[in-house]
């Protein structure tokens, strides 16, 4: 089974069978098969090392069923790798036994009458992966960040990972649905360190849909020159600062603090409810849309994992929230929401993955991008901070707030005068703030968006810069940095 369309037979072939079993009264097959590439890269200049550290290839394909009964209970079981006929009968006991009823689950997704507006890109480059070849940007990425530092440092390591991945996915349900899907994708990250009495780092990554784009070259020089560029970094005092998000820290807020909000207020884990459009969650410069058809997107989609044509949804419009994301079980669940039932996947890192049943996430959270340069923005600015990267960022307080935490790291600076005048020292500086004050105390957006992947995290981000007014910023650390 080598394509989208023998994944789509095999699902109609699949669903005949269990929708002819008298205690089925709904059916839904969902088949994947996929690839994964991954360089991982480490050279160290002090410690023995092989560059390309590792290599492997990773192949993972399965279909799952979810059944309605009679009973009106519900079932969902999996089968790994064998895609045979001699398969169904152990997955239709499995489906029985795991059944449960749920007075919430009243029907698997009806077709929808909108058709696919987007196309997604099948790079035959990477559907076709000459591995050895491939290895190629490994080396292109180490080549690049050595030969810079070897100018520069005397002891230096570089880590990273290049992960390449070829995804299918056909489903097929009892009330008509019939879809099938192919998808490519290339992801880098990279982080280069300078070491010496004070360690500094740089870090820099690139995705894409095509192979021929992944620009190694151009990230490993970004990597190399964030780190070299920070001499002699300082220290701040807590306070209230204005602060220039960069769209990676900007990323990181949004994956860990806004798109688990948009999925959890079913269960009353989320400082949103169901009756809050048009609450007023940030500045009027502030817009978010889940954009399923960003071009050139990791996270691109022509149909969710249920069948359902995709399209772009804005989330806050204006700075007021306009919408949640959903599937097509909490769309029928909650009517009044009016929710587009669209958003049901099953993602696995860059892969669609049978083993679980769909859940409602985001694809690319795009950030309407502003009037003012980011020049502009760092000239208005006497005395802040330029946030280059955070981790550590997680809820605090009870996840039915939108207060937060989150660390500095590299790649950040102290602003004065207009001037990014000193290096900030990494991991001095904790961010404790709320997301929906910071929001509303936006106060101008770049022009120059950037697509960012979060590590670990399958939405994507693409966001300029975010210039926000007094953000509550608390030294720590003081007796070891």
């Amino acid at each position: 089974m080598t394509d989208k369309t023998s994944l789509r037979d095999f699902c109609a072939d699949a669903l005949r069978f269990f929708e002819r079993q008298p205690d089925v009264k709904q059916a839904e097959v969902f088949a994947s098969k996929n690839r994964l590439d991954v360089l991982r890269l480490s050279l160290c200049s002090n410690v023995p090392s092989n560059g390309l550290e590792e290599t492997k290839e990773h192949h993972f394909s399965g279909y799952s069923v979810r059944l309605l009964f009679s009973n009106k209970k519900n079932g969902f079981a999996k089968t790994d790798t064998d895609f045979s006929r001699s398969t169904f009968d152990k997955t239709l006991e499995l489906a029985r036994r795991n059944a449960v009823a749920d007075p919430d689950f009243k029907s698997l997704p009806a077709p929808s009458k909108q058709k696919p507006r987007f196309k997604p890109v099948v790079d035959c480059a990477l559907v076709e992966l000459d591995f050895p070849k491939a290895m190629d940007a490994g080396w292109n990425t180490l080549e690049t960040a050595a030969s810079d530092l070897l100018n520069h440092a005397s002891a230096f390591n570089i880590t990273g990972e290049i992960d390449f991945s070829f995804s299918q996915m056909g489903v097929a349900n009892s009330l008509g649905i019939r879809a099938s899907e192919s998808n490519t994708g290339c992801v880098a990250h990279l982080t280069v360190i300078k070491e010496g009495e004070t360690d500094r780092s740089g870090v820099a990554q690139t995705s894409g849909t095509r192979l021929k784009k992944l620009d190694v070259s151009a990230m490993a020089q970004t990597a190399t020159q964030n780190a070299l560029a920070h001499q002699n970094p300082s220290r701040i005092d807590s306070g209230a600062y204005d602060v220039i998000f960069s769209p990676n820290a900007v990323a990181d807020l949004l994956v860990h603090l806004f798109d688990p909000n948009l999925s959890s207020v079913d269960i009353g884990a989320s400082p949103l409810s169901l009756k809050d459009k048009g609450k007023k969650l940030g500045s009027p410069l502030v817009s978010i849309t889940d954009d399923p058809h960003l071009p050139d997107s990791i996270a691109s989609r022509a149909h969710s994992d249920e069948g359902i044509p995709t399209k772009p949804q804005r989330l806050i419009d204006k700075g007021r929230f306009a919408r949640f994301v959903s599937d097509d079980y909490y769309s029928s669940k909650h009517p009044a929401a009016r929710a587009f039932n669209g958003n049901g996947f099953r993602h696995s890192g860059l892969s669609r993955h049978h083993g679980t049943s769909p859940g409602a996430e985001t694809t690319n959270l795009v950030i309407a991008s502003g009037k003012t340069s980011d020049e502009t923005i760092l000239a208005g600015i006497k005395r802040g901070v330029y946030v280059g990267r955070i981790w550590y960022t997680y809820p605090v307080n009870g996840s039915t707030k939108f207060d937060f935490t989150s660390t500095i790291r590299g790649d950040s600076w102290i602003i004065q005068n207009g001037r990014k005048t000193q290096a900030l020292v990494p991991n001095t500086v904790r961010i404790n703030d709320n997301l929906q004050t910071l929001l509303q105390h936006v106060f101008a957006v770049g022009t120059n968006p950037q697509t960012i992947t979060v590590w670990g995290n399958d939405t994507v981000v693409h966001s300029p810069v975010l210039a926000v007014q007094n953000v509550r910023l608390d030294r720590i650390s003081k007796g070891i940095y």
